[in-house]
């Protein structure tokens, strides 16, 4: 198993929280972070597909490039990927590819109940997944 620490980022609170505490874990372990952005459509969204996974996409490389120079203050090793994929499946994937040894995402602090009805990334990260997982908290 390697020290790759995967890490989820949207931008959002929650995986602002996860980086932060992906950079701290892989400060103290000597860990390398691959920061995720995982961006296909929703079945749902209907209409122009293609034009919508390329918005997303780029939407991605900017939180790519904010999260990145987040990390380069750190002094950290780090990796970046952009997958056109669902996020949960998307993390793991990325986890399995490199080995990794835990998989960070953040959580807005649904309930168990509302995470499995509503399908919460850090539940569905758990279902797919044996690596372990952390779901970092968000304070907004």
């Amino acid at each position: 198993m390697s020290l790759d620490l995967v890490v989820g980022y949207d931008g959002r609170g929650g995986g602002k929280a996860a980086l932060e505490e992906g950079i701290s874990l892989a400060e103290k372990m000597g860990g390398r972070l691959v920061l995720v952005f995982a961006y296909e459509p929703a079945a749902r969204a209907g209409g122009e597909v293609g034009e919508l996974r390329e918005t997303l996409r780029l939407m991605g490389a900017d939180l790519e490039i904010e999260a990145e120079a987040r990390v380069k203050e750190s002094g950290i090793d780090y990796e970046l990927v952009l997958i056109d994929s669902r996020p949960a499946p998307g993390l793991v994937q990325v986890a399995d590819e490199r080995d990794a040894r835990m998989i960070i995402v953040g959580g807005a602090g649904e309930t168990p109940l509302a995470g499995a009805l509503l399908g919460a990334t850090p539940h569905k990260v758990l279902q797919l997944t044996d690596r372990p997982v952390l779901v970092v908290r968000s304070a907004s």
